[in-house]
């Protein structure tokens, strides 16, 4: 028996469940950046949302979010259309706040988007997919005592049992595109939770059978969202 849902809550079931990245659907809507920092003592940054579709408007809503900070941080404007054709610059505000001084904070900036229906239809057929698409703040303090692209390559490595511990002796967050050991690669992934290691801490990754020592290429993402490669023994 066919079961008919009607197009309001289908549209409703769409937008909760296809909260993801707008590059899967469509390469002309999302951020002109992969990361934001925020260093202490700026009054703002901002950030651009672009809408490259020729017929297709969107309610956009921008927020912050954290696991471990409160937030710390004011979005303008929260909450805006997002025209056919047309880019928006968010400004994003810090607050008084207790971060600590000697090292980064993590924060996730949100602009989530819901189109509208496309300009010239006039049937109510379609379903209305939201993305949420999701980058990385980071606010940095100032007098750090190196860069981030030092403490990329500052990184130390010890083999415990079958796993590689990769420790990092920085103030930074560091962000991995990818770990090769004797140029096999490493399991590194969003998904496995071992993309990125905060300051002062470490991580430990699955070796290949075998392996206890020999050569270590790693690659980095820099603070404009390009890489850094880098290669050591361990």
């Amino acid at each position: 028996m066919m079961i008919n849902i009607t197009d309001k809550i289908a549209k409703f079931f769409v937008v909760l469940l296809m909260m993801i990245s707008p590059l899967a659907y469509s390469k002309g809507v999302g951020l002109d950046a992969t990361r934001i920092i925020y260093p202490e003592g700026e009054k703002s940054v901002g950030i651009v949302v672009r809408n490259q579709e020729p017929n297709t408007n969107y309610l956009v809503q921008a927020f912050i979010t954290s696991n471990e900070y409160p937030i710390t941080f004011e979005v303008t404007p929260p909450i805006f259309r997002l025209n056919s054709a047309s880019r928006h610059e968010i400004k994003i505000y810090a607050k008084s706040n207790a971060l600590a001084k000697d090292r980064e904070s993590v924060f996730y900036f949100h602009a989530k988007m819901i189109p509208g229906q496309q300009e010239g239809k006039t049937d109510n057929l379609g379903m209305s997919v939201g993305f949420d698409n999701v980058i990385k703040l980071f606010y940095r303090p100032n007098n750090l005592p190196m860069t981030s692209d030092e403490a990329q390559a500052k990184l130390s490595f010890n083999v415990e049992g079958k796993q590689l511990k990769v420790t990092n002796n920085s103030p930074y967050y560091i962000n991995f595109a990818g770990f090769s050991v004797n140029n096999i690669k490493l399991d590194v992934s969003l998904a496995n939770n071992n993309a990125m290691i905060a300051p002062y801490s470490s991580i430990k990754y699955l070796l290949p059978a075998g392996v206890t020592k020999g050569n270590i290429h790693w690659r980095t993402i820099d603070d404009l969202g390009g890489y850094n490669e880098f290669a050591a023994k361990f």
